[in-house]
């Protein structure tokens, strides 16, 4: 790798459902969002 200079970058990436991110507080804030949709609309709001 370093006679040909390619490097290796590792990112984390986080997914929920079809979406993906790459910070994991987006991810948390997305799915608690998403979870307090489907109990409003289970509730019937």
């Amino acid at each position: 790798m370093d006679d040909h200079s390619i490097t290796c970058k590792s990112e984390n990436v986080y997914y929920d459902k079809d979406f993906r991110y790459q910070r994991l507080a987006n991810a948390v804030r997305y799915a608690q969002i998403d979870g307090a949709r489907q109990f409003n609309s289970e509730q019937g709001q």
